[in-house]
């Protein structure tokens, strides 16, 4: 099969919290899944603002997945790497529940994201990603 993955946005309060919501199928170690606001399909990230939690669970229910681990990576370009970098997981793990203390504070048109499995190609991963629309607060 070939990689796929599901992206839904939405506010969750009136405070401009955002819940990404993203589901992922065959994925492999340099799947990415680019997350931007379109317009024509109501996705709408904030510009600017902050992340207050990132959590990915590699679930490989019913799948051949290899993966036992996933390691991410948000950005704000493809292939997220040095300036590029958003949030970036620190230990590699079956399920990741990220809080940033200080907040991770980013301005970015899109993110791009890797959950970065461990091994395999078939692996299934659950992503959701709290944000904050402002610098502020």
């Amino acid at each position: 099969m070939a990689y796929t993955s599901t992206v839904t946005v939405q506010r969750v309060s009136s405070d401009g919290d955002y819940l990404v919501t993203i589901e992922e199928s065959d994925v492999g170690t340099t799947s990415e899944v680019e997350v931007f606001s379109d317009p024509n399909t109501g996705l709408q990230i904030p510009s600017c603002g902050r992340i207050l939690r990132y959590t990915s669970v590699l679930t490989n229910a019913g799948a051949s997945g290899a993966g036992a681990t996933v390691d991410p990576i948000v950005g704000s370009s493809t292939n997220p790497a040095g300036i590029n970098v958003i949030l970036e997981n620190g230990t590699a793990a079956a399920t990741v529940d990220v809080t940033p203390e200080p907040a991770t504070y980013y301005q970015a048109n899109k993110f791009f994201i890797r959950a970065k499995p461990d091994s395999g190609s078939s692996n299934i991963v659950s992503t959701r990603i709290l944000i904050r629309a402002t610098f502020g607060r």
